[in-house]
């Protein structure tokens, strides 16, 4: 397994296969509930339920994996269709943020 790294593998569409979950979780982590709605087009209560898992849910979010068992599967069916859709401008606005 590769140990993916936000400032080198999350700056650029498309992001390494090895490291899609990986970067996903890192945006979503910097991503305000505004920004996910704004930017990443997430309906609010998706982007209500990302922010209730990150601060508090019942797991500490480390990883997408931490992420997938906070949340049920249609929530993350969701969160990868976006994020297979993301565009590098959408992903400038994050890349600032993870600097």
């Amino acid at each position: 397994m590769k140990n993916c790294d936000p400032k080198k593998d999350c700056l650029s569409i498309p992001f390494p296969k090895e490291c899609f979950d990986f970067c996903i979780e890192r945006i979503l982590r910097v991503a305000t509930p505004a920004d996910k709605v704004r930017i990443l087009g997430m309906d609010k209560d998706l982007a209500e339920s990302i922010f209730q898992a990150y601060n508090y849910g019942e797991r500490t979010i480390r990883t997408f994996k931490d992420l997938e068992r906070s949340l049920d599967s249609n929530k993350i069916k969701q969160i990868k269709a976006i994020f297979l859709h993301l565009t590098q401008e959408q992903l400038n606005h994050f890349t600032r943020k993870m600097g």
